[in-house]
């Protein structure tokens, strides 16, 4: 399994324009550093606990973001 840092980023995004806020106010109200979200952008895993953080902001699962390996032949 590996983590949609694309479209978990393009989810913030959106969901920040929508509700007019700021990343640096993200941050504060979900207490982790900006670096997480430029983590995320540069497609870069975070840790769990961020990811619920953050997942439990956007009104999604983790499931939504996580992407299945194929099985190998």
């Amino acid at each position: 399994m590996k983590l949609n840092t694309q479209k978990l980023h393009t989810d913030i995004i959106r969901k920040l324009y929508k509700e007019n806020m700021t990343l640096k106010s993200l941050c504060y109200d979900l207490k982790f550093s900006s670096y997480v979200i430029t983590s995320v952008r540069l497609g870069k895993n975070i840790k769990v606990n961020n990811l619920l953080k953050i997942t439990t902001w956007l009104g999604n699962g983790v499931d939504t973001y996580v992407k299945q390996n194929k099985p190998q032949a």
